[in-house]
């Protein structure tokens, strides 16, 4: 059967790699469901933006309640080592960058880089990109502090300065404010290079994921046969 979607097909542009970034972040290009960029050589990217391409969606750098609505699961508790009262300083000193005043904007007359990397090492070497209780810890003696949202104020405060898309030091000052699923379409570069053991692979899809191809295939049965049936992906 052909699965098809009203219009032309969808267009694919593929490119060497990103050309807004710099020549020394050349490899940083992370492609899309829209744009793939042959220097992303992630071993699960292909089937991943497959994934995009049936509907799915990101499961990964995302803020709690939207991972719980996109996976359907609560995010691991991750790295939890921290000291409460290190996880309050590190909130206060994380405001103490951010430019959401018109007042605080001056600080930002050396460029926007130098500032993302300001902030970026604030953040990094407390936490490096570990998701879990101890950054959820900063996160909430933050917003207990300002009531306003940690990744919001920081998403804000790089729009402020003209960052709308990826940036290294974007990447760094948020990544562990957020959750990722180790799936398919979380972190793809969990799809192993060689057959892991047991069983000689590794269960990066879940069922969840198979499940809008299913019922496509489950739409072209009744079709064909005239019979409706339901049918759902189990793990075996």
């Amino acid at each position: 059967f052909e699965a098809k979607r009203g219009g032309s097909a969808a267009t694919v542009v593929v490119r060497r790699f990103d050309p807004t970034l710099k020549k020394k972040d050349r490899a940083l290009s992370r492609s899309d469901a829209g744009t793939w960029y042959t220097i992303d050589t992630r071993r699960g990217l292909a089937p991943h933006e497959f994934g995009h391409l049936m509907g799915l969606a990101d499961e990964y750098n995302r803020d709690e309640g939207q991972y719980t609505a996109v996976t359907g699961e609560e995010p691991a508790v991750g790295d939890t080592t921290g000291d409460p009262a290190v996880a309050k300083t590190l909130a206060t000193s994380i405001r103490a960058e951010l430019p959401l005043t018109d007042t605080a904007k001056p600080a930002l007359t050396n460029g926007a880089d130098a500032w993302g990397t300001k902030l970026a090492a604030v953040v990094s070497p407390a936490l490096g990109e570990k998701q879990g209780g101890f950054s959820r810890l900063v996160r909430q003696e933050y917003e207990k502090a300002n009531g306003s949202i940690l990744t919001a104020d920081i998403m804000a405060a790089f729009t402020a300065v003209g960052v709308t898309g990826f940036q290294e030091n974007r990447r760094l000052a948020i990544t562990p404010f957020l959750y990722s699923n180790r799936s398919l379409m979380g972190g793809m570069e969990t799809v192993p290079n060689v057959p892991a053991p047991p069983g000689g692979h590794e269960h990066p899809i879940e069922p969840r994921h198979v499940q809008p191809f299913v019922n496509m295939v489950a739409k072209e049965w009744q079709l064909q046969s005239g019979k409706a049936d339901t049918w759902k992906p189990e793990r075996r």
